[in-house]
């Protein structure tokens, strides 16, 4: 009896589908089993030779035949208490195993192929290229098997779909924006985000998204929380094109006519308790400022470098850096400004009358990173410069 309709994910875990019924073989096997059942599902279409299936999941096992054997028999056994499927799933062939071809299965790996190459053809218009990258992604936005990251098999196969993923999301926002349908640009930007948060051409596209919809001010605090995100999940800076859309969303954000009210509440919206943590791009803006006040004013400023040594972890300095700058902005007054240069450097700028001033302040800053940091450091580097006065 031919069964039909079985549908199987191996994107994100691995399911069985049949009418209203959903069979998780995580449910029920053991790790070692659902590996066995993954790589028979992923060659349904093929005798496995029993040295290939010891080769790829048994390579350091003392008794690699009788591992094979006995985990044949116990998938077997598991999988007819579910009553899932009518006929035997894994069947024995001369020299071999494999999945019962009267089980009629459509799998989304196939699926996906499908779609991939569809993609590609030339005659087809945009709209309908549009419709088939977005049914694409809607698949393959979960890892390949992701149950089974520790398999060698599957990395491969993981990666290219990985990059075929990221590489269809982007000629779909390309397509979107071309086609001025920006708000759709922004939505599968965002979710693209999510699925890879460190593809920086993703955050690039959600940007434009936001600039051809003319929020500008989302777009600048969305830019202000990227820097914080690379630097502290990759210890990089942002890449140049992503830099100059900063500087082109700073030209661009416009302002409709306000009264008073509105325009210091809209201010007032950059209030912050203690002293500004600010992007590296504003704060050269103030310092800037400093530097023009000093020459007119004869204004005393300081520019500060801290920096936290090399010899610690991704992890740890990232903790560090949390709370060096908790310790700066708890020890500066609210006129203060202060930036992360980069994953390893913070640096301040301080209007002071004296060189005793900013040597108390950068004792305070020691003082209370010492006093409340999870990881303490024997030394903590810093140097110092007075802003040129014009006398």
């Amino acid at each position: 009896m031919q069964q039909h309709g079985v549908y199987v994910n191996v994107f994100g875990e691995l399911t069985f589908k049949k009418n209203d019924l959903v069979f998780k073989p995580t449910d029920v096997l053991s790790k070692n089993l659902i590996h066995l059942l993954e790589f028979l599902i992923c060659h349904r279409h093929q005798v496995i030779a029993k040295e290939q299936l010891i080769d790829t999941l048994w390579p350091n096992t003392n008794n690699p035949e009788s591992a094979l054997k006995f985990s044949v028999h116990r998938l077997r056994s598991l999988l007819e208490k579910e009553s899932f499927f009518d006929e035997q799933l894994v069947i024995t062939k001369k020299n071999g195993y494999s999945i019962n071809p009267l089980i009629l299965m459509t799998c989304d790996l196939e699926k996906a192929d499908q779609l991939l190459s569809m993609s590609k053809q030339k005659d087809i218009s945009i709209k309908q290229k549009m419709e088939i990258l977005g049914q694409l992604i809607d698949i393959i936005d979960k890892p390949f098997l992701q149950n089974s990251v520790d398999v060698m098999w599957c990395h491969s196969i993981r990666e290219y779909y990985k990059s075929t993923y990221n590489a269809s999301v982007i000629q779909l926002m390309q397509y979107a924006h071309e086609q001025s349908e920006f708000n759709q640009l922004v939505i599968i930007a965002q979710k693209a985000t999510q699925v890879d948060p460190l593809y920086e051409d993703h955050h690039y596209y959600y940007l434009i998204g936001l600039i051809s919809l003319k929020r500008y001010r989302d777009a600048i605090e969305y830019y202000q929380w990227l820097i914080g995100h690379f630097h502290k999940e990759v210890q990089t800076s942002l890449s140049p094109k992503v830099k100059d859309l900063y500087t082109f969303i700073i030209k661009q954000e416009q302002i409709n006519h306000v009264n008073m009210n509105q325009l210091m509440n809209e201010l007032d919206d950059f209030q912050s308790e203690g002293s500004y943590y600010c992007d590296y791009e504003v704060f050269k803006r103030y310092y800037q400022i400093a530097k023009r006040s000093s020459e007119r004013d004869h204004a005393s400023y300081y520019v500060v470098l801290f920096e936290i040594p090399d010899s610690f972890s991704h992890q740890q300095s990232n903790t560090i850096m949390e709370d060096l700058i908790f310790a700066i902005q708890s020890s500066l007054r609210k006129g203060d400004v202060f930036t992360r240069m980069n994953p390893k450097q913070c640096v301040i700028l301080i209007p002071c009358e004296a060189c005793n001033n900013i040597d108390n302040i950068v004792n305070r800053v020691k003082k209370n990173y010492k006093s409340n940091a999870e990881i303490p450091l024997i030394t903590l580097k810093h140097h110092i410069t007075q802003l040129s006065k014009k006398i």
